[in-house]
């Protein structure tokens, strides 16, 4: 899942980790099959970050980090940027 944010914002790791608030290392483990143990405080800066880019939240993500199915708002996401 994580791989899907980093491809279509075409961002790295590092920044995905300094826009959610969180280490490096967690977004790092996350993306290679590891469950992230985000804090209650990391978890409310992702919910807020993903209601300002998208109008989602966290209860919007695949119920794993593991998953490698698309999220369908990051699809929509990169199906309206590949138009403009």
């Amino acid at each position: 899942m994580i791989g899907q944010f980093v491809r279509v914002l075409g961002i790295s790791q590092s920044k995905l980790a300094r826009e959610w608030g969180c280490t490096k290392d967690k977004i790092n483990r996350a993306a290679n099959g590891f469950e992230p143990t985000f804090t209650t405080e990391e978890i409310q800066i992702i919910d807020a970050w993903l209601e300002s880019k998208f109008g989602k939240g966290w209860r919007d993500l695949p119920s794993s980090f593991k998953s490698e199915e698309p999220i369908d708002f990051l699809v929509e996401f990169e199906q309206k940027n590949a138009e403009v």
